[in-house]
């Protein structure tokens, strides 16, 4: 099993929306909130933990390696409605290696787990912007909105497990990470991207060497 942790770090400001708004009646985009138990010698208390659903990132991680995945010379069928996935591969006459690392309703079961993104809660803040029409490209009179973001030195740490050492995989999930630097996550001015704490990896393998070093020293856009 290869683990890891995934640390990113808003250049500027980052909203990730993935919380209920009515969690905070004054806010519009709000981050997801757990309680999460302290216990001391004395008494067990309870404390709020901002965090990114792990779900959040395994599906840009998805996309990612979508992109990537020919570059490596790996395949992707590029489908997300589950019949037309089963099509394509019936077409290849295989699983393509995309869905094969991260699952497909009614396939094989996911090989990564993403846990939860804990967020460090003294860098969150609040922002006001002005809405944008997306058709127009222009701003929305007096459609203001505000949402939590994270500022200044503040990081997301996302745990992930991956199931399985091949080599194909260790390229593709790493190559992944890297396009997800460029293409980003949420709303906000880029992100940078670190590895921390990673176990598994075959670094005899040059491929899988350079791309985990370059993310262990880190990678902004």
């Amino acid at each position: 099993m290869i683990k890891f942790k995934v640390v990113l770090i808003p250049k500027y400001i980052l909203t990730i929306s993935s919380g209920k708004p009515e969690e905070l009646m004054t806010v519009d985009i709000v981050f997801s909130r757990k309680k999460v138990a302290k216990i001391t010698k004395e008494k067990i208390e309870y404390e709020d933990v901002l965090y990114v659903p792990g779900s959040t990132l395994k599906g840009v991680l998805r996309t990612s390696a979508c992109r990537v995945a020919s570059i490596l010379g790996y395949t992707c069928c590029n489908e997300v409605e589950p019949s037309r996935i089963e099509t394509k591969h019936r077409n290849m006459n295989k699983i393509c290696h995309v869905c094969e690392l991260f699952g497909y309703p009614g396939g094989p079961k996911s090989l990564i787990r993403v846990g939860d993104g804990e967020i460090e809660k003294e860098y969150v803040d609040y922002t006001t912007r002005l809405a944008v029409d997306d058709a127009m490209g222009v701003g929305r009179d007096g459609a203001l909105f505000t949402s939590e973001t994270i500022v200044g030195n503040g990081s997301i740490t996302f745990p992930i497990w991956i199931l399985r050492d091949d080599i194909w995989i260790q390229r593709l999930i790493l190559m992944s990470l890297v396009e997800l630097v460029y293409n980003g996550i949420g709303r906000g001015s880029g992100i940078g991207l670190k590895i921390v704490e990673a176990r598994g990896f075959d670094r005899k393998d040059e491929i899988v060497s350079q791309l985990l070093d370059l993310l262990e020293r880190g990678v902004e856009f």
